[in-house]
């Protein structure tokens, strides 16, 4: 009875740690896709900033182009960097976050969890060499009282 008990004891606290662990995986995963559409929302900015940059340059050394197209492309030019810039802000932020997410996930609740579940596994073993005791105890004390 007791060793129902324990059993499913046991099983509930490694359920519990188990859906904890695949949380923690989950959201590792979570910070890695947010890092990538970061760095990708940054490296599409950055070449649209370049392009805009090289479209500038052609038109403004055109002798052909009006005042107007100059100071459109530049305009452009200026608004593609403005936003590059915004990105790389964030993408350096996303950086930051993500290794200061990872610091804690191996430095601190990996290592919790695992503590947890060797705890569980202690207290389990304990709680089973208990029971055995107990049993041993018994049945050395009905051994001698059975005849053969």
């Amino acid at each position: 009875e007791r060793l129902k008990a324990v059993h499913k004891e046991t099983t509930n606290n490694r359920k519990n740690l188990c859906n904890t662990a695949n949380q923690l995986q989950h959201e590792y995963k979570e910070w890695q896709v947010s890092l990538e559409r970061h760095q990708q929302k940054y490296e599409k900015a950055a070449k649209e900033a370049e392009a805009a940059g090289q479209a500038f340059s052609k038109v403004n050394d055109d002798m052909n182009a009006t005042r107007a197209q100059v100071q459109k492309s530049r305009t452009e030019m200026v608004r593609r960097q403005d936003i590059m810039e915004k990105c790389k802000g964030d993408y350096i932020i996303a950086v930051e976050t993500t290794n200061n997410n990872q610091h804690e996930y191996y430095h601190q609740r990996w290592p919790g969890l695992i503590n947890q579940m060797q705890r569980c596994e202690e207290g389990r073993i304990e709680e089973i060499k208990t029971i055995l005791l107990e049993h041993c105890k018994i049945h050395s004390s009905i051994l001698p009282h059975v005849k053969t």
